[in-house]
This record gives C-alpha cells, structure tokens and sequence, in this order.
C-alpha cells in the first residue's frame, strides 16, 4: 500500500526522476492532514475482499463495525493461536473477537482465566488470549 499523491514515486531517494511501473491501481480519497486515519481505515476494509485479502480473525465493536483504535495481531503457535490486543484509544472499548462471523472463544495467557469475550479494554491495556 503506498500512501500519497500522483507524484509520490517521481522521483528516487537521490531526487533522479523515475517512472515506475505499477499496474492495475486502487485509489483512495487521502489529503495529507486532512484525511484522519479513521477515514483511511473505513475506506480500506471494504477493499480487503477485492485485493484477495482475508484476514483469518476480525476484531468488531458491539459485534458489528470493526473496531477503532485498538491494535492487534495474530500469530500461530506450537500450542495454537494467539492473538495480541492493544487499545489505543482514550476511552474504554468493548469488542468481540470473530471467525468466520462467529465469536471466538479463548483464554488470557497472562492470567490463565477464560476470555470468552466481549473483551473490555482500558486505555493502552494489553490483552493476550489463545484462541480455543
């Protein structure tokens, strides 16, 4: 994904000017400091199908709208699939974790406690669940 405007690959990193090839190219509405990055985010997802990206896991707030704000990433373990959730956010955010449009069941690995969901976060909390 390359974020910018029409002239963003003109040039190289010594200021020789270049033409690169790029194919067939989705553009998105983006006004540098104008465009919040929740704006790119909610332009971005509808996209995902299309560019045959398919995330295994989704994060959604009240189970419907992905969720804002909160980072997180899933890796594949000896002992299965964790996922690692931060919210960045300035307020409190509740979100379920999903697969395949279903909740997914897990356990906190810090505290070795069922986390069935929806998870609560505070403020830059940290949360890492196995996923059952």
């Amino acid at each position: 994904m390359l974020v910018g405007g029409a002239d963003v690959l003109a040039r190289d990193e010594y200021g020789r000017e270049k033409r690169p090839e790029l194919g067939t190219v989705d553009r998105l509405a983006f006004r540098h400091g104008a465009t919040s990055s929740r704006q790119l985010h909610e332009q971005i997802l509808p996209k995902l199908p299309a560019w045959d990206l398919h995330p295994p896991l989704e994060l959604r707030e009240d189970g419907e709208k992905p969720a804002w704000g909160v980072e997180w990433s899933s890796a594949e373990t000896a002992s299965g699939s964790v996922v690692n959730l931060c919210n960045y956010r300035k307020e409190r955010m509740t979100a379920v974790l999903m697969r395949d449009g279903r909740p997914v069941a897990a356990q906190d690995v810090l505290t070795g406690r069922p986390a069935e969901g929806p998870h609560t976060l505070a403020p830059l909390e940290v949360r890492l669940l196995r996923l059952r």
